[in-house]
């Protein structure tokens, strides 16, 4: 259970910072100190791209250790990933090179 959770988890949060990360940056930029938004959304845009690394990584790693039996459970998780975090990316990082200008 606690797989599943730190799985979806990491997921979830990933895509999370990816889709809002311009909201996040100009919060950040508010509430700490007060730097460039671009700063903050690179910086938001680089962490939702290490959780998509991490939870490909802790999906492989608990398949090697038996954790995920279940081979149509690692390619649902491996698929959908993919596709989720492929058009996650690809969001964040189409939103931080119009910021950048």
């Amino acid at each position: 259970m606690k797989n599943h959770v730190m799985l979806l988890g990491s997921f979830a949060i990933a895509t999370i910072i990816g889709i809002f990360g311009q909201n996040m940056a100009y919060f950040l930029n508010e509430n700490l100190i007060e730097a460039a938004p671009i700063f903050y959304l690179a910086v938001v845009t680089i962490l939702s791209l290490v959780l998509y690394i991490i939870y490909f990584v802790l999906v492989a790693r608990y398949y090697r250790k038996q954790r995920l039996v279940d081979m149509s459970l690692m390619t649902y998780l491996y698929v959908m990933g993919c596709f989720v975090s492929l058009l996650t990316i690809c969001w964040s990082l189409f939103v931080l090179i119009w910021w950048w200008g």
